[in-house]
């Protein structure tokens, strides 16, 4: 099954592939996070991978892979449920699951995670992220992305988000 980290080795590949080609924008790009000094040689696969999932919200690859292919909770979310274009819509923010999955069941929307906080949106929050907020998998889920009642439906859910942003890095 296709998932979200896959869709960023395929990001890391163009950049990759256009860094060795010398294009000063992907070169720049690599310089810039500090994966990658022209000077020692040749960009790689692993600095490209780094790229692509700093810029999508997570710490690097193995933090994008680990939580874009879970199928449990995550530890750290990472930051690619809350972009930047969203960070003004109000939301209700929680530390503690327990609290969380209770608000959500009073008040309705979407349990999502961030970092390693929680919070709860509404449908508008999930149409910014480019999501269709009456997708049937929501409802399969139980509107919880952080403890699904079919897991792999939050994989699907990661790659459509990730294949809806825009490729800054690719």
């Amino acid at each position: 099954m296709e998932n979200g980290a896959d869709e960023l080795k395929v990001r890391a590949a163009r950049l990759l592939k256009r860094a060795r080609a010398g294009e000063p924008d992907a070169l720049s790009k690599l310089e810039q996070v500090g994966r990658f000094d022209p000077g020692d040689g040749r960009p790689q696969l692993r600095h490209c991978l780094s790229v692509v999932a700093r810029d999508s919200g997570f710490d690097g690859y193995p933090h994008a892979r680990e939580v874009l292919t879970s199928t449990g909770p995550c530890e750290d979310w990472g930051r690619l449920l809350c972009p930047p274009r969203c960070t003004g819509i109000t939301c209700i923010w929680s530390r503690d699951y327990d609290e969380a999955h209770s608000i959500r069941g009073e008040t309705g929307g979407y349990l999502l995670g961030f970092r390693r906080d929680l919070f709860i949106a509404d449908a508008g929050y999930i149409e910014s992220l480019g999501l269709r907020p009456d997708d049937p998998r929501w409802s399969a889920i139980g509107f919880d992305w952080v403890r699904p009642r079919e897991p792999a439906l939050r994989v699907q859910l990661y790659l459509e988000l990730l294949r809806g942003e825009p490729r800054r890095a690719a």
